[in-house]
């Protein structure tokens, strides 16, 4: 099926920022912007862009479930929830009653490396384009602030920079 022809690629790499854009026919440009982190960008204060229209996303990575910890975003007249789906690269994308599921398969070249050649998808409830497009766009970026060790790891570092600052009950 045509519709489902799309190219993600990361023209940009400025000082330590990261873009990957989603297009392909009958999607609409879609792009995301954040920091560089091993080639990828991600969640923390990235922008998401949807033709002209953007928005600053906001992690609260410090969630103990991952509906918690889950994105809140609106776009184009739209509010989204964007959760983590498991491994790398699984993300779940919903509004209202549409759900769209994407995973990374990966095709093995031998026993020790593999290549993904493949996005494998599920949608529930009746998507569009923009759906998709937003949710392709998160199966190429960085979504460890979603794991439960990424809110494990922000936690400590919050309570030990509480008890230095000056007035807290550490130093």
């Amino acid at each position: 099926m045509e519709f489902m022809h799309w190219d993600s690629s990361s023209p940009r790499r400025e000082a330590g920022w990261r873009t990957v854009n989603v297009e392909g026919q009958a999607l609409p440009h879609t792009a995301l912007m954040g920091r560089d982190f091993s080639g990828q960008p991600t969640l923390p204060d990235s922008t998401l862009r949807l033709g002209i229209k953007s928005t600053k996303l906001k992690v609260r990575n410090l969630g103990l479930t991952k509906s918690a910890r889950a994105v809140h975003f609106s776009i184009a007249d739209r509010n989204y929830v964007l959760k983590s789906a498991g491994a790398y690269g699984n993300v779940a994308v919903q509004r209202e009653d549409v759900q769209v599921y994407f995973r990374q398969a990966d095709d093995v070249v031998d026993c020790y490396r593999a290549q993904r050649k493949s996005t494998l998808g599920t949608v529930e409830g009746p998507a569009d384009a923009t759906d998709l497009a937003i949710a392709l766009l998160f199966t190429e970026v960085d979504t460890y602030s979603f794991t439960a060790g990424m809110s494990t790891f922000v936690g400590s570092l919050k309570a030990v920079g509480s008890l230095l600052q000056p007035g807290g009950d550490g130093v």
